[in-house]
C-alpha cells in the first residue's frame, strides 16, 4: 500500500440535536508509518464490510463530485484539501436537517493498493477504553482511560476507484449502504445513484464459482464434485431467502470468511458483498436452459465441460449422447 495524501476533519453532532459544528484541519498530514497503518486498517475494515455496494454517481453533479473532479484533474495538495473542506461543509449542511445523525472524524485519503488508486472518505467515531500501565515508583498497575478510534467499525465510508471514474467505466463508486433513513443523508452527500444490480451480480457470482477452487466436503474429507457443490450453494442461498452474502457463503463452504471477497479483489471483479439474487439466473447453478420457439434445451455445467453439449459451426448446437440418440428410434418422424 502507498498513501499519497490524507487529511482529517471532525464534525461534532449529537443524536437528537440539530446543531453541528466543524473542526477543520489546516494542512494535510505528513505520510508516516502511523498513517499507512491507519489506512491499512480502514481499508481492511471496508473490504470486510457486508454493507458495501458498488454503483455510480448521479449525472447531476453537486459539491462532492465537482470538487473531487477538480482534484483529480489537477492532482495537487491544495485541491485535495479544497475537496475535503468543501465536501465536509456540504455534509455539515445536510446533517443539520437529520436529527438522528451523529458526527465523527471524517478521514479523506488518497492511496494505492496493488496498482489500483482510490480516493476514500471514512467516517469513524471514538470510544473510551481502559489501559494498564505499571508505575515505576510503587511497582503497581495503574488503570487509565484513553480515547481510541474504532477503525474496525466504520460509521460510513465511500471509496472511489479513480481510474474507472476517469475512464468512464461502470461501478467505480463503492460505499457502505445502510438500508433505512439513517444513510439517506450519506447517499445525498456523495451523490450516489442507487440502481439495482442484482441480475448483474448474480451472473458475476456464478462466474466466480465457475473458476474458484471447489471446497473440501467435511463429511468425506475429499474435494466436492462440482455438481454437488453447485447444488449445495443453490440450496444454501434459497435457505437464506435468496440473499447472496459473500462472507457467509465463504465461511460456510471454505471456512474462510473472505475467500470470495479476496478472490474478487485479486481478479478485479466488481460485485456487491450482499445482494438479493435473481432466481432465473441463480438456477443456472443447477442447470442451464435455453430455448428458441418450441425448442428447449437444458443441461448442466458438467455436460458442457465433458463436451456432451457444445457449439458447432454454422449456428449448430451439438449434443453427443448415446442414450438421447437412441430415443429417436421411439419417435414417428417419417
Amino acid at each position: 500500500m502507498e498513501v499519497t495524501r490524507i487529511i482529517i476533519h471532525q464534525i461534532s453532532k449529537e443524536q437528537g440535536v440539530i446543531e453541528a459544528h466543524l473542526d477543520l484541519s489546516e494542512n494535510l498530514i505528513p505520510i508516516e508509518n502511523e498513517v499507512t497503518f491507519l489506512t491499512e486498517k480502514l481499508s481492511k475494515s471496508f473490504n470486510k464490510d457486508e454493507r458495501v455496494i458498488k454503483i455510480n454517481f448521479l449525472e447531476d453533479q453537486d459539491v462532492f463530485q465537482k470538487s473531487l473532479n477538480i482534484f483529480l484533474n489537477n492532482d495537487t495538495d491544495d485541491d485535495f484539501k479544497e475537496f475535503s473542506v468543501k465536501s465536509i461543509n456540504r455534509l455539515k449542511d445536510i446533517l443539520l436537517g437529520v436529527i438522528f445523525a451523529t458526527g465523527g472524524y471524517v478521514i479523506f485519503i488518497e492511496y494505492e493498493i496493488n496498482g489500483t488508486e482510490f480516493v476514500s472518505v471514512f467516517i469513524v467515531r471514538d470510544s473510551k477504553e481502559v489501559t494498564l500501565e505499571k508505575s515505576d515508583s510503587n511497582n503497581e498497575f495503574i488503570v487509565q482511560l484513553t480515547k481510541i478510534i474504532k477503525t474496525e467499525n466504520l460509521a460510513m465510508a465511500v471509496r472511489i476507484e479513480t481510474a474507472k471514474l476517469l475512464n468512464g467505466d461502470d461501478r467505480y463508486l463503492h460505499f457502505t449502504h445502510v438500508k433505512g433513513n439513517t444513510s439517506e443523508y450519506f447517499i445525498k452527500w456523495i451523490e450516489a445513484d442507487i440502481v439495482n444490480k442484482s441480475k448483474e451480480d448474480t451472473r458475476t457470482f456464478i462466474g466466480m464459482l465457475n473458476h474458484v477452487d471447489v471446497p473440501i466436503d467435511n463429511l468425506t474429507g475429499e474435494k466436492m464434485e462440482e455438481s454437488t457443490f453447485r447444488k449445495r450453494v443453490h440450496d444454501y442461498i434459497n435457505t437464506a431467502g435468496g440473499v447472496i452474502n459473500l462472507n457467509d457463503i465463504s465461511k460456510h463452504f471454505w471456512g474462510d470468511e473472505q475467500k470470495l471477497s479476496n478472490y474478487a479483489e485479486e481478479n478485479n471483479i466488481t460485485i456487491d458483498m450482499e445482494f438479493r439474487s435473481t432466481k432465473k439466473v441463480l438456477d443456472q447453478l443447477n442447470k442451464y436452459t435455453i430455448e428458441s420457439g418450441k425448442l428447449k434445451l437444458s443441461f448442466t455445467r458438467k455436460d458442457y465441460n465433458q463436451g456432451i453439449v457444445k457449439l458447432g459451426d454454422n449456428n449448430q448446437v451439438i449434443i453427443e449422447d448415446e442414450h438421447l440418440y437412441s430415443k429417436f428410434d421411439e419417435l414417428d418422424l417419417e
